[in-house]
């Protein structure tokens, strides 16, 4: 989830907001410049996130050459090395 309040100062700042899933897009869209990851519970998608390694790469790639990303709550959990989920949280229990 996003708060809209920022992604509207983003808008004022002059940000064009271009969405991307990390659960459904394979690539980062063409010519960002940033990237922002708001919150919500990765851990109820860990399989999907973790299967979907292309853009995890991409990600890794496009922070690692100093693209500016910025992550709140689960955007920062899908940020991490590894991300881990006690049995009890897990969806399927």
């Amino acid at each position: 989830f996003y708060y809209e309040e920022n992604l509207r100062l983003l808008e004022a700042a002059g940000a064009e907001l271009v969405s991307f899933s990390p659960l459904a897009d394979s690539a980062l869209p063409a010519d960002v410049q940033g990237l922002y990851f708001g919150g919500g519970y990765p851990e109820m998608h860990g399989a999907r996130l973790e299967a979907n390694s292309e853009l995890r790469e991409a990600v890794r790639g496009f922070c690692e050459r100093g693209g500016f990303c910025w992550a709140e709550c689960g955007g920062l959990m899908y940020l991490a090395q590894t991300m881990g989920v006690r049995a009890e949280d897990a969806p399927e229990a």
